[in-house]
């Protein structure tokens, strides 16, 4: 049976600062309230957009189903920008293990990381200025993924 869902993702302070090594507690309680903060306040963070993204596929560690899906657009982005490169190939390949890891049972999120920056430098390739945008393409598409209604298979993804 398929039902829709609404994802419950707040990062917190706590969920951050398991795996935030370069923030210093301090910071980190600068930057996040006690209630946490939503998919949408992440991506509007005031730090920079790598740490931003970082932080949205972390948020993703349990659903790894969200990052085969973003992952997956990223490459076809990349595809798009610079269809004959090297990093859009790379980007294109990490999707394909994303979702055979899926499948498996195994980690995706390196994967995806792997995939994230590949996509970054396939934008680069054809405009230099172009390389942060795409960073905040991938934010708010990944930020966009997290706050809205998915579907989930009841008893497992």
């Amino acid at each position: 049976m398929i039902t829709l869902v609404r994802p419950t993702y707040r990062l917190t302070r706590e969920s951050i600062s398991v795996w935030a090594g370069s923030y210093p507690i301090a910071r980190i309680r600068s930057l996040i309230p006690p209630g946490g903060l939503s998919p949408e306040e992440v991506a509007a963070l005031d730090i920079p957009a790598e740490d931003r993204l970082w932080a949205l596929i972390y948020a993703c560690e349990t659903m790894p189903h969200m990052l085969v899906v973003f992952v997956t657009w990223v490459a076809d982005v990349a595809l798009a920008a610079a269809p004959r490169s090297y990093a859009s190939a790379c980007c294109a390949h990490a999707a394909t293990e994303a979702r055979l890891a899926l499948q498996r049972g195994d980690p995706v999120r390196p994967l995806v990381a792997e995939a994230s920056w590949a996509a970054i430098y396939a934008a680069s390739y054809c405009d230099p200025v172009a390389k942060g945008a795409a960073r905040e393409a991938q934010i708010a598409r990944l930020a966009a993924l997290l706050s809205h209604t998915h579907p989930q298979i009841e008893g497992g993804v």
